[in-house]
């Protein structure tokens, strides 16, 4: 037995002396390649999985009952479950870790004890890694949410490839330190009954040093218009969420699709679409530390109860090249301001109007509808907006648009500049006689009666202004009181012909006094 031990032993020949056919002492070796020197001397180098040779292994079950693991010695696994099902890769082990499994990329053996498979890889993090089968039957949320952690640490990102993901609960997502590369993966939260899908929150203080993480390529599911599970959600608890992008992410059949929550602000979303929700764009009233400078720029809002609710908070959200199409109702503002820029306002008739504006309670009240089009695809009988606030809208081209009354109604403020239209059916005034508004007129199809001109016997001030505009030539008297004045500035001769310097005073909120210029001829 000895002389077999001997025979394969590694021997020196007896002219180099003891010195070179001496291993180094166990604790010099652990966790080491042996090689030799230039002088032909055992040395020892830091293991790595970057040697030549390798053994290849069915599945993840399979490398964690492997009883004796090789050090220096690639592990390829041919995938998770099964060969090819994407949660496969290359693994070397290491002697001497002891992190805790995480079900992807450090892998503990069955028997337990000292050393771990790594994963050899670099990049973003794959939810088939860990387990995540996208069957659109198996309830995936464990994997995913495994992904995300691992990713959290290693501050990379999420890749979800093409397929559908069951979830039965919701996912958290550190925005702070991990994004999400969706290959138009499907998540499938229908089968939640509470909750939300994607909750974004964040582990840095202050919220300035978060970064730009990107979210992108995710279709969401949800378990119906009249569920209490909402699609995307920011942070309840401080730190604030902000600054996150959001691109290319679909979400449909949720009580809300975006959720602007406390502490949340400057969410940035682009290309994204959202419909049959009860409200697609929800930020409640009362919100602490949220609400500031939200963006959509090129999104869909489409088939829902309402395309934007922003409560009674001091927040901005701003549309930008937007869709809202064939929502019951296109928004409601209780307070603070939304924009809608160059966006498509498209219904068949509303059950009530089409914006509802309210007079706000701590701050003002602002809706701007800036160009863009707008239109019905019948004769709608409700008016396009109740306004109890405050509403400017400039240069739209309004449409096949109509009511049975006003096109704007209610008790607030409007300024409208420049309006063009097609064809506006039942001919209304396209402001009501209460409101406090002005209006500059545009140009109008054959079809409907011009802004300013009546061939009725109504007086015209009913059909534009009421008795909200006066004319005075005094500079002192446009500058004083209540009531809505247009000043007719000093006489100027522009290329042979003559023009009156018009000045608009508008006092629109709490006494301050807006003012707008017009030229006239």
């Amino acid at each position: 037995a000895i002389q077999d031990q001997l025979n394969r032993a590694p021997i020196a020949p007896l002219a180099e002396g003891p010195t070179g056919g001496t291993l180094p002492i166990a604790s010099k070796r652990a966790g080491t390649l042996l090689g030799f020197d230039v002088a032909g001397n055992w040395t020892t180098t830091a293991q790595t999985a970057t040697l030549s040779q390798s053994v290849t292994v069915g599945t993840i079950a399979t490398l964690k009952a492997i009883a004796t693991p090789v050090a220096g010695v690639v592990y390829v696994v041919s995938g998770y479950y099964g060969s090819g099902d994407g949660g496969g890769g290359s693994f070397y082990w290491n002697v001497s870790d002891v992190t805790t499994d995480n079900g992807g990329t450090i892998i503990q053996l069955n028997v337990g004890g000292v050393g771990r498979w790594n994963r050899i890889f670099e990049g973003a993090v794959n939810v088939r890694w860990f387990g995540a089968k996208g069957d659109g039957v198996t309830n995936d949320v464990t994997s995913i949410q495994a992904a995300i952690t691992c990713a959290v640490t290693l501050r990379a990102p999420v890749r979800i490839p093409a397929s559908t993901y069951k979830i039965n609960t919701g996912l958290s997502l550190d925005v702070a330190k991990c994004g999400i590369i969706g290959e138009q993966a499907i998540i499938d939260a229908s089968g939640m009954t509470t909750g939300i899908a994607l909750a974004l929150t964040n582990s840095i203080t202050p919220a300035y040093y978060q970064g730009d993480i990107s979210i992108e390529g995710l279709r969401f599911i949800g378990p119906g218009i009249g569920s209490s599970v909402d699609c995307i959600s920011g942070n309840a608890t401080q730190p604030s969420v902000s600054r996150t992008r959001i691109s290319s992410v679909m979400g449909y059949n949720f009580r809300r699709g975006v959720v602007l929550s406390d502490h949340t602000w400057g969410l940035n979303f682009f290309a994204c679409e959202f419909w049959n929700c009860a409200d697609c764009v929800y930020a409640p009233g009362g919100l602490t530390d949220g609400g500031e400078r939200h963006t959509f720029v090129g999104c869909l809002f489409y088939n829902s109860t309402r395309g934007f609710y922003q409560g009674y908070n001091a927040g901005s959200i701003y549309f930008t090249n937007c869709s809202f199409d064939y929502n019951g109702k296109q928004g409601q503002l209780d307070e603070g301001k939304v924009s809608l820029i160059g966006c498509h306002i498209e219904a068949t008739n509303y059950a009530t109007e089409g914006f509802t504006i309210g007079a706000g309670v701590s701050g003002g009240v602002l809706l701007e509808i800036i160009g863009g089009w707008i239109q019905t695809t019948g004769a709608n009988v409700n008016p396009l907006i109740n306004n109890s606030g405050n509403v400017h809208i400039d240069g739209p081209f309004i449409n096949n648009m109509g009511s049975a009354t006003n096109l704007i109604t209610g008790t607030g403020r409007v300024i409208w500049n420049g309006n063009y239209s097609y064809t506006i059916h039942n001919n209304p005034p396209y402001v009501a006689a209460s409101l406090v508004s002005l209006m500059d007129g545009g140009f109008e199809g054959t079809s409907i009666l011009d802004a300013f001109i009546s061939s009725d016997t109504a007086a015209i001030t009913s059909r534009i202004t009421g008795a909200n505009l006066a004319l005075t030539t005094s500079a002192t008297q446009a500058r004083t009181g209540s009531v809505r004045q247009l000043w007719l500035g000093a006489n100027r001769a522009i290329w042979g012909r003559s023009y009156y310097h018009a000045v608009v005073y508008n006092w629109l909120h709490y006494g301050y006094a807006y003012r707008s210029s017009y030229r006239m001829g």
